[in-house]
């Protein structure tokens, strides 16, 4: 299984800023400083627009209605760690997401969403 993905970091007082797997390098050099300063990171999962209705069928209503409502609930979220937090975003693919779930035997909800994400980053930045 292939991941397809792109990775984001951004802080409190620095806008997301989207890294491809080219310019990985520079996301380490970001996560190196965060932990030298001491701030742990959060993994969250960029759905794109085109994908969401995939998601949905995924995740069996675990998601909001419209795209519009993710979107502002992502960014309530990315917002509220971002006070204490290093923020990592992470693409993820529904077609992926399923597949992380039959191979592990996982059920899919927000949850499990936010492991996933998590997964990719780490995988990503190794």
């Amino acid at each position: 299984m292939q991941f397809r993905t792109a990775v984001a970091i951004s802080s409190a007082d620095a806008p997301v800023k989207i890294w491809h797997r080219e310019a990985y390098h520079e996301v380490v050099t970001c996560l190196n400083q965060a932990y030298l300063c001491g701030m742990e990171y959060v993994y969250f999962p960029i759905i794109e627009e085109n994908d969401f209705g995939a998601f949905r069928g995924v995740m069996h209503g675990e998601l909001p209605a419209t795209y519009k409502e993710w979107l502002q609930r992502h960014a309530d979220r990315v917002a509220h760690y971002r006070k204490t937090h290093k923020i990592i975003e992470v693409k993820a693919k529904a077609s992926d997401f399923a597949a992380y779930l039959h191979a592990g035997g996982h059920s899919a909800d927000l949850n499990r969403l936010y492991i996933f994400a998590e997964s990719i980053g780490k995988r990503n930045l190794d």
